[in-house]
């Protein structure tokens, strides 16, 4: 078989970072300086995630030292440590925190409010969530239904990471959820995303290259506050216009 025909295509990525069980195969599609490493798919996964949620190891250290983004973001705001607690997976949270999942990281909070340490805890995964408390994630952080990591422990666990965060001198007061819903209050000339970007100016994107350049609608890729971004832009048909003054013009913009 020729060299072509073992690798993997640019939609296959996912598939791969899923199954594990071809690192070679994701090492060359790595190799092709074509491929974006942080595309995300149709639910924002990264192939990072993906990974993270398996538990593939030596994929998901391959993933980050070719430059996976360990802070990415899914559509439900879960990063790739979120996912690797949902599925108990200490190895991985292991790798993650020592490659970069900076104490942030491990308090960030998803679309239900939930830090990684909830998840440790709600799948009664001691030894994960003693990990991340070591590593500073917060006990008393509330998700938006107004739980703690500590009450969704089963009491044996419940006791134990208490004692280790009054060991670490946590404070273990009650901290509030707080949501980044948009409210609608978009300026001229900016983008107020829902899910996890303030206020946007398009002039402050550093467009890097084109990924698609399709009939109805173009992908960009960049960078913005030192982040890596996916921009996708619609093209309007010729009929219809659009003031740039007119708030309606944001929602023809789009960071992916």
């Amino acid at each position: 078989m020729s060299m072509m025909g073992t690798m993997a295509q640019p939609a296959d990525i996912f598939h791969l970072s899923k199954k594990g069980d071809s690192v070679m195969s994701i090492k060359l599609w790595l190799d092709n300086t074509e491929n974006d490493i942080n595309q995300v798919d149709d639910h924002w996964f990264t192939p990072l995630h993906w990974a993270a949620r398996y538990g593939h190891k030596q994929v998901v250290e391959l993933l980050i030292d070719r430059g996976a983004r360990v802070s990415a973001k899914n559509r439900g705001d879960d990063t790739p440590l979120h996912n690797a607690c949902q599925c108990g997976h200490l190895e991985i949270a292991k790798t993650l925190i020592r490659h970069k999942a900076t104490l942030s990281l491990l308090n960030e909070r998803n679309e239900h409010g939930n830090s990684p340490l909830h998840y440790a805890c709600f799948g009664n995964y001691r030894e994960l969530a003693i990990l991340l408390i070591e590593n500073g994630a917060r006990l008393s952080l509330e998700n938006k239904y107004g739980q703690t990591p500590l009450e969704k422990a089963r009491q044996v666990l419940a006791n134990e990471l208490k004692a280790r965060a009054v060991q670490m001198d946590q404070d273990l007061s009650p901290i509030p959820y707080q949501s980044k819903t948009w409210l609608g209050t978009a300026k001229p000339h900016t983008i107020r995303l829902q899910d996890k970007h303030d206020d946007l100016d398009m002039k402050a994107l550093n467009i890097k290259g084109r990924l698609v350049d399709a009939k109805a609608y173009s992908i960009l890729k960049g960078k913005w506050n030192d982040s890596d971004v996916l921009v996708k832009i619609l093209i309007l048909p010729r009929s219809i216009t659009v003031d740039s003054e007119n708030e309606n013009v944001n929602k023809y913009f789009k960071i992916l």
